[in-house]
């Protein structure tokens, strides 16, 4: 085995993770987050040629409350080529310490957000999503799966209490 490039991003000191891949067209979506210089972390994207893992755009997307804490855990590709993400967004500051090496968030909410095909396409990161829903009472959004048969999505996900009791979450595509 070899390597033909390896992207790196985010700074020395910083919180900065991918937590997943999924590639279309010869293109590469990187999905984790960043922190900011004021120590906030946002869900992180970014768009790569997949030949040579040139960077095309990168976007953060901050959780919509003020001064919280998101991060994307999972991204696919959906059936009908558009992207389909979900993590965790509006945690506490400092509530994704040891996310992903140790185990859940200790706040926050799950959310899964969709970009259509025509966003993600182009040269130009997209503004917004074209849909986001947020889901309380759920911790984060661990994997996301498309149900062909079903035109539904499956989030594997935990309650966002002490118990962290798991949960799979069907969102129905109607």
């Amino acid at each position: 085995f070899s390597y033909k490039w390896v992207y790196n991003f985010g700074s020395d000191g910083k919180q900065d993770a991918a937590n997943a891949t999924a590639s279309i067209n010869n293109h590469l979506f990187v999905a984790g987050y960043m922190s900011s210089e004021h120590g906030v972390v946002s869900r992180f994207i970014a768009k790569l040629n997949s030949s040579d893992g040139k960077e095309i755009w990168k976007k953060t997307f901050p959780s919509r409350i003020n001064k919280t804490d998101g991060a994307y855990e999972d991204v696919i590709i959906t059936s009908n080529n558009g992207l389909i993400l979900t993590g965790v967004s509006n945690s506490e500051l400092g509530g994704l310490e040891g996310f992903k090496s140790y185990g859940n968030p200790t706040s926050g909410n799950l959310f899964v957000q969709y970009f259509d095909n025509s966003q993600i396409i182009g040269s130009l990161p997209p503004q917004k999503p074209t849909w986001e829903i947020e889901m309380k009472g759920l911790v984060s959004g661990k994997a996301i799966r498309e149900s062909y048969d079903e035109k539904a999505f499956l989030i594997a996900s935990a309650t966002n209490d002490e118990a962290a009791i798991a949960n799979i979450v069907k969102l129905n595509l109607n």
